[in-house]
């Protein structure tokens, strides 16, 4: 018996140093304390308060995904030589973008109801995007174990500092003032971790010119089209709320809170496995394409657990957050299978920017968000209720990823898409 119990000790203690398991035990881990603290914030904060945090969370998020101008992909893929200015170009890109940003927030801080949030987005996005940066630097040195604990810190200081917070100013600003501390704290500590791998020690001009014309892919395609993908899985919150009343908004952004954004992170700790496992020199043919269709699996399973929870979604929002939250259930319903595309194809679609298909990428989000601009245009002149302005978007955000799919699987075959 002892010794059974030891091999199966051993067994699980091998599996939890894969790097997989160490990326998505991280991330449940973080999104389970999350978790587990939204009734705790629903019942301190106002639906208004959350509601206009998330706004300006999805607004640096989108922000935040291409303030590196895609140099993240270029530090995981950089020579050892040029490591230390290629992570210094990204984190200089960084810099500018977010003073770009600042200067957006404030000209559209009307439309955006951001008048009193405003001068909040620029540490927000400047401590998300170099988060980005420092990853990329774990990433490619295969420190799955500096990641995975990286995401639980940021997840209890968001929690710790948000409840706290509640107590003293529960408001949209004492929520994101948090949660900008917060993760400025855990960057920090991923700082000093990253430094010990890349070495922060200075390069000169000729270096950051040769990077920028070794990898201006990234600036001309991977960009905007990283900035059309995040908008479209970010901004649906900002967009209802320019037609709809806050109370359904609040629906759709507590939808997303609670079981949309939690397990699209899972999706991003595979896919960064992924993108870190397809950067390993293999000579054998094939290669890729195994790997692409190992993460399906693992996607296809957390996307039918999406899609099957949708008939006791109205029960579960009830019993976490409160009778009131109840419609909540039926937005879930209605975005269930858009979300469930979006985590079986997001993760493995590092791969066309890792194989110099930056163009496809672009022609496929400039494609999509000219569809899901018609329907919201569609919506407002037709007057649609909420419900259908939700379904005609799942559909569109599920037949784009399948396409996507498609594309994917061929570049990783060898064909042209």
């Amino acid at each position: 018996m002892s010794h059974a119990v030891a091999h199966a000790g051993r067994a699980l203690g091998r599996h939890a140093r894969r790097p997989l398991t160490q990326a998505v035990l991280g991330t449940v881990l973080g999104q389970g304390l999350t978790l587990l603290a939204t009734p705790l914030l629903a019942r301190l904060y106002s639906p208004a308060a959350i509601g206009a945090y998330v706004a300006v969370l999805s607004l640096c998020l989108i922000l935040a995904s291409v303030a590196s101008l895609k140099f993240d992909v270029a530090v995981q893929r950089a020579a050892p030589q040029d490591l230390p200015a290629t992570v210094a170009a990204a984190l200089g890109n960084t810099a500018a973008a977010t003073a770009v940003a600042t200067a957006a927030a404030w000209a559209l801080r009307g439309p955006l109801h951001l008048e009193q949030l405003w001068w909040l987005v620029p540490g927000y996005c400047m401590v998300m995007a170099g988060q980005q940066v420092v990853t990329a630097v774990l990433l490619r040195e295969q420190d799955h174990r500096a990641i995975s604990s990286n995401r639980v810190a940021v997840a209890a200081l968001i929690v710790a500092a948000q409840v706290g917070v509640g107590h003293a100013a529960p408001t949209a600003a004492g929520l994101i003032v948090a949660d900008v501390v917060a993760r400025a704290l855990a960057l920090g500590f991923a700082l000093r971790q990253a430094g010990a791998h890349a070495g922060w020690r200075p390069a000169g001009l000729g270096s950051y010119a040769r990077i920028f014309r070794q990898d201006r892919a990234l600036v001309w395609f991977a960009t905007p089209a990283a900035l059309l993908n995040s908008a479209v899985v970010y901004a649906l919150p900002v967009l209802l709320s320019v037609a709809y009343p806050a109370s359904q908004v609040g629906y759709v952004t507590m939808t997303q809170k609670v079981l949309g954004l939690p397990l699209a992170l899972v999706g991003q700790a595979v896919g960064q496995v992924f993108t870190a496992q397809l950067l390993r020199p293999s000579a054998e043919p094939g290669h890729a394409h195994r790997l692409f269709v190992r993460q399906l699996r693992v996607l296809g399973a957390l996307a039918v657990l999406l899609v099957a929870l949708i008939p006791v979604a109205p029960a579960l929002f009830t019993a976490l957050l409160g009778p009131a939250w109840a419609p909540a259930g039926q937005v879930y319903a209605a975005l269930a299978c858009g979300y469930a595309a979006q985590l079986l194809v997001n993760p493995v679609s590092q791969a066309l920017n890792l194989y110099r298909g930056e163009r496809t990428q672009l022609l496929w989000d400039g494609g999509r968000l000219l569809l899901i601009a018609a329907v919201f245009a569609g919506a407002a002149w037709m007057h649609a209720p909420l419900m259908h302005v939700l379904t005609a978007y799942t559909v569109v955000m599920t037949v784009s990823y399948v396409v996507l799919l498609r594309v994917i699987d061929r570049v990783l075959r060898g064909a042209r898409p």
